[in-house]
């Protein structure tokens, strides 16, 4: 990564407060990202997830495989919040 991205970035950081079940969606979510993403190692390196086909070599499968992951992740992570927790958490 280029010097400028690490200078120039801006992060994003949100707080919830008094909503737990939402807090634990966005938590296993960007978890479910963190799967399906490559990480650098300690000397610098791109290392794939193991469990994940090599976008390289077959790009469809590897798109096919992280949707399949992102839709298993939807469907164990519904979560109901009150609607009034909903509205509180707009003001």
């Amino acid at each position: 990564m280029s010097e400028s991205y690490f200078t120039n970035r801006q992060d994003r950081y949100y707080i919830v407060q008094d909503c737990e079940p939402l807090a634990d969606y966005i938590e296993d979510y960007i978890n479910a990202l963190a799967d399906v993403s490559h990480k650098s190692n300690n000397e610098g390196n791109v290392e794939l997830n193991k469990f994940f086909p090599d976008p390289y070599k077959s790009k469809v499968k590897y798109i096919h495989t992280i949707s399949q992951h992102m839709k298993m992740f939807k469907f164990n992570n519904r979560v109901k919040i009150p609607i009034g927790e909903v509205f509180n958490l707009l003001k």
